[in-house]
């Protein structure tokens, strides 16, 4: 049961943390911005969905994008919303989750990060947890099924879901959950960047300091633009897997002198099999691979007669 009430911008919490959402909330979304437009062009034509939690605050069940576009965006100071009795946890993520399901917007991954949630809680309530129970076949089909009837989504489709989730590594997924809102920052920092990032931070064996040298400590208060470039990011990827990076000081060092440019344009012009060679040779002397290709082109000017002989072979 819901009932109709005028809210003030201040007495909600909006976006709310349990959103399925994992980017993109945020005033500078180029697609809030159209949501924008067309409630300044067309009027808010659905109402925003909250519940009124036990210390009198509304929260969004749905609707965290019309109210960024309503109150920080256009600059209203009260929306018209459908208020519903505060439900459990479990009945709430239910509700956001039908509400976003069919959204083009929500992906795959959001979705099953979110269902792991639902079906863990579920499991929770009869004493047991998820990681410790998923691996027994009954157990796990009775619980997709459950979530299954809660959804009206196929299992085979909740099921594929949940393995996407959970193929990122535990403690990627809790880091994330805690990041949830620097994930959100300026919509610049997407599921697939984060990933990426924890990756790196898992080969050089500091995950939180790889991931403080991308997104500081205060970005979530002070809203900072986090400026992450997708190709820049997989050049650094590239260069840790090769060798070339293999403390936090020197990918610091990567970052800070724009050798990261240089390295795109040197592995235009390098091959997979040579690239894992000259990382082997790197790992044998103990050193970083971009010595080891600097050194083959010194012995190159050195040496150029058997140079100009291995170029004729390979030609």
């Amino acid at each position: 049961m819901s009932l109709t009430k005028t809210v003030r911008r201040d007495e909600v919490d909006y976006p709310s943390n349990e959103n399925p959402r994992i980017e993109g909330l945020t005033e500078d979304n180029p697609k809030i911005i159209e949501l924008a437009k067309s409630i300044k062009m067309n009027g808010l034509l659905v109402r925003p969905i909250l519940y009124q939690r036990e210390d009198g605050r509304y929260e969004t069940i749905d609707g965290d994008r019309r109210l960024i576009s309503i109150f920080d965006i256009l600059g209203w100071e009260e929306v018209e919303a459908d208020v519903i009795e505060m439900p459990e946890k479990a009945e709430r993520y239910v509700l956001r989750m039908i509400a976003n399901d069919d959204r083009q917007d929500f992906t795959s991954l959001e979705r099953g990060a979110y269902i792991y949630v639902i079906i863990a809680d579920d499991m929770a309530k009869d004493g047991l947890k998820i990681e410790d129970s998923w691996n027994y076949r009954e157990t796990r089909n009775e619980y997709l099924r459950r979530a299954s009837d809660k959804l009206g989504k196929p299992v085979n489709s909740i099921s594929r879901y949940i393995s996407l989730w959970r193929k990122i590594p535990v403690e990627d997924r809790t880091l994330i959950a805690r990041n949830r809102e620097e994930l959100r920052l300026e919509n610049k920092l997407s599921p697939s960047k984060a990933f990426k990032i924890l990756t790196m931070g898992r080969k050089l064996s500091n995950i939180e300091a790889v991931w403080r040298i991308y997104v500081p400590e205060d970005a979530a208060k002070t809203k900072k633009r986090l400026n992450i470039v997708s190709k820049e990011l997989e050049i650094t990827r590239r260069a840790i897997s090769a060798g070339q990076i293999m403390s936090i000081g020197r990918l610091r060092e990567f970052l800070m002198g724009g050798e990261a440019e240089e390295w795109s344009h040197l592995t235009l012009f390098i091959k997979k099999s040579e690239e894992q060679e000259a990382s082997k040779l790197a790992a044998k002397l103990n050193t970083e691979i971009s010595k080891v290709y600097r050194a083959c082109i010194l012995l190159g000017t050195v040496h150029h007669e058997e140079l100009g002989e291995i170029i004729k072979e390979s030609l």
